[in-house]
């Protein structure tokens, strides 16, 4: 007959362990979720307010190039206004 085992095999384990241990990949599957979902909405916005500021600064950069331009006629570049009706010549009306 064999000998009486001096401790039982599930001796050690805690009391509502698999509670705990669902509580425990429940809350870092939540934490992953949160923080996913910050990042992507951070993202979104970062990228939406990169593109409103690139618009403000080409429009802005853009009326100062207006503002500073030179008017193309036949008297202040030649070459350029021939190439000009050149092509206007070639689309038609």
């Amino acid at each position: 007959m064999p000998a009486p085992r001096p401790y039982a095999p599930a001796a050690y384990r805690y009391p509502g362990e698999r509670l705990i241990l669902a509580l425990t990949l429940a809350l870092v599957l939540l934490i992953i979720a949160v923080t996913a979902t910050a990042t992507l909405c951070g993202s979104a916005l970062f990228v939406g307010a990169m593109v409103v500021l690139a618009y403000f600064n080409t429009r802005a950069r853009h009326g100062q190039l207006m503002t500073t331009a030179q008017p193309v006629t036949a008297e202040t570049a030649p070459g350029l206004w021939a190439l000009v009706a050149l092509g206007q010549a070639r689309l038609g009306p």
